[in-house]
């Protein structure tokens, strides 16, 4: 309940706000990282092991200022080498710990990004998709 609060808080906040895309990062019921710049030195979510071994998810939130029509987002985890590791369809991301512990098996640091395409495929093929950084995750 309170994540789903604090996802709602922040859909408004960033209506309120100026027109840029934001997302959020909350874990354990804590917001981790709220922002709307890309920064891979600074939008970093430190992650204890033993948080992993507890109940509870990880959440990503994308809030997309103007949204595109006919349009799908992606959010992704990638690993070392440019290893996918996960893969969510849609603005929000809902990562079990259990999952997120897997995860943090086959690596310490993951990199989390978001792509959007068109729903269409032939559309989609024409474009050049950008990955945008959201935040690091580093499972200590």
């Amino acid at each position: 309940m309170k994540t789903l609060f604090l996802v709602l808080f922040a859909s408004i906040a960033g209506f309120c706000a100026e027109a840029q895309d934001s997302w959020m990062v909350v874990h354990g019921g804590k917001i981790r990282l709220k922002s709307s710049e890309e920064n891979e030195e600074k939008n970093i979510v430190g992650i204890k092991a033993a948080d992993l071994k507890k109940t509870g998810h990880l959440l990503i939130s994308y809030i997309e200022a103007e949204k595109q029509k006919d349009w799908k987002r992606t959010i992704i985890f990638v690993g070392p080498g440019e290893k996918e590791l996960l893969k969510v369809e849609g603005p929000v991301a809902r990562v079990q710990n259990a999952k997120l512990k897997a995860l943090a098996a086959k690596s310490k640091t993951i990199k989390v990004y978001t792509i959007s395409l068109p729903s269409d495929p032939n559309v989609a093929a024409t474009v050049r998709v950008r990955r945008v950084h959201l935040c690091t995750l580093s499972v200590k």
